[in-house]
């Protein structure tokens, strides 16, 4: 498009929209018209001519690549419009009829008409969304700003050390999501001829943001050695939700050698937490899951778990028993005439109380003492002992 048109354009779109007109035409160059299309009936398209205040211009159909429909209410504002009055009551009354009809747009411009005619036109105000504070009209931005509070990228107002705090968090995303490419990569190098620079990278890993990753990966490992050289990275890190990985592995991971591993860097370390988590997981409902944290305990080798062994030497647990053989149903007929019917036979769930040997062996160990699976005279040592914190381990 030339120059001197543009600048056509350019005034017949403020021509256009002094005036109201109904219809808003999209330029392929980035601008816009607003008139009422004069060739309706042309099909095929191929050309627009709009009819605006200042004149009709003809364009062609590769130069609009939308046209915006107004809606009725729109069209009858125009129509509307210039028959009330430049005054508080006239654009009062017009920003209601608005208001009615949800031409938002168009109310606001007739509120703030009304508090420049009346600065202290109380409806307006608060239609626009005005308080008074301390006998002042402020908007709601203006009070939070006067609190300090500015927007964030959202346009939602937060003090300047949330907006930070938000930025660093994003950062922290943008960083992780890079570790599991990195990580991802290196992995598929392990499987190739670059498997000593692959594993040299994944050893040299030293940044907390790479947890997430390494767990993840950790996880979906199946090679006993690949994920021995995870669980030394991890442990390498050592940032708190690194630990956090270790811990949880220790116990939960199905695989021995791995959760050993995990142990191996735990008991080295204090103030993990690893000590109140194999606390928490003596209360399973797995027997199982019941040794195994008396396998750790008994390597944190802790005061303040003795209590809680003590209360998970033995355990009752539930099982559901499945019925052996085929479905039957035979029916029975009594010399009364009443009759007995025979279902299938239905699963069976039962409790029983099970002595759990791992978390013995970590009582024995932690204490020097043995009563086996005696819980009342373990109860009763206890008692005797000076300065022993009790730890309450109660079953849920």
């Amino acid at each position: 498009m030339k120059p001197f048109f543009r600048l056509f354009i350019c005034g017949l779109v403020l021509a256009a929209v002094a005036e109201g007109r109904a219809d808003t035409f999209m330029l392929a160059n980035g601008g816009q018209i607003e008139g009422e299309l004069a060739n309706t009936v042309e099909n095929p398209r191929t050309k627009y001519v709009i009819r605006t205040a200042g004149g009709t211009v003809t364009l062609a159909r590769a130069q609009v690549t939308d046209v915006k429909r107004a809606k009725p209410a729109e069209v009858q504002y125009i129509k509307l419009r210039p028959q009330y009055p430049d005054t508080v009551e006239g654009q009062w009354t017009l920003a209601e009829w608005c208001r009615e009809r949800q031409l938002t747009e168009q109310r606001v411009k007739h509120l703030e008409r009304v508090i420049e005619l009346d600065p202290d036109h109380q409806k307006a105000r608060l239609g626009l969304g005005y308080q008074k504070v301390e006998g002042e009209w402020k908007t709601r931005d203006e009070i939070f700003q006067d609190r300090g509070m500015v927007k964030d990228d959202s346009g939602r107002f937060r003090v300047p050390q949330q907006i930070e705090e938000i930025k660093r968090k994003r950062g922290d995303d943008k960083v992780r999501k890079e570790w599991f490419k990195k990580i991802g990569m290196w992995r598929r190098w392990l499987d190739s001829d670059r498997a000593q620079e692959a594993q040299v990278q994944i050893q040299r890993i030293n940044d907390p943001q790479a947890v997430a990753a390494l767990h993840k990966n950790l996880q979906d490992e199946s090679n006993e050695a690949i994920r021995k050289m995870y669980i030394e990275t991890l442990a390498r890190i050592g940032s708190p939700d690194a630990w956090q990985v270790l811990i949880l592995c220790s116990v939960d991971d199905a695989d021995d050698e791995i959760r050993l591993s995990c142990l191996d860097y735990i008991e080295k370390q204090t103030n993990t937490g690893a000590t109140a988590l194999y606390i928490k997981r003596l209360r399973a409902k797995d027997n199982v899951m019941v040794n195994r944290a008396g396998v750790a305990l008994g390597r944190m080798k802790d005061a303040n778990s003795t209590r809680p062994l003590i209360d998970a030497l033995v355990t009752t647990h539930t099982f559901t028993i499945q019925p052996q053989g085929g479905n039957f149903n035979n029916t029975f007929q009594g010399g009364g005439g009443g009759t007995m019917s025979f279902g299938a036979p239905q699963p069976q769930v039962i409790s029983r109380q099970m002595q759990n040997p791992a978390v013995l062996d970590a009582l024995t160990g932690i204490t020097g003492q043995n009563f086996g699976y005696d819980v009342p005279a373990w109860k009763r040592w206890l008692a005797t002992q000076k300065n022993t914190q009790s730890v309450d381990a109660r079953r849920d």
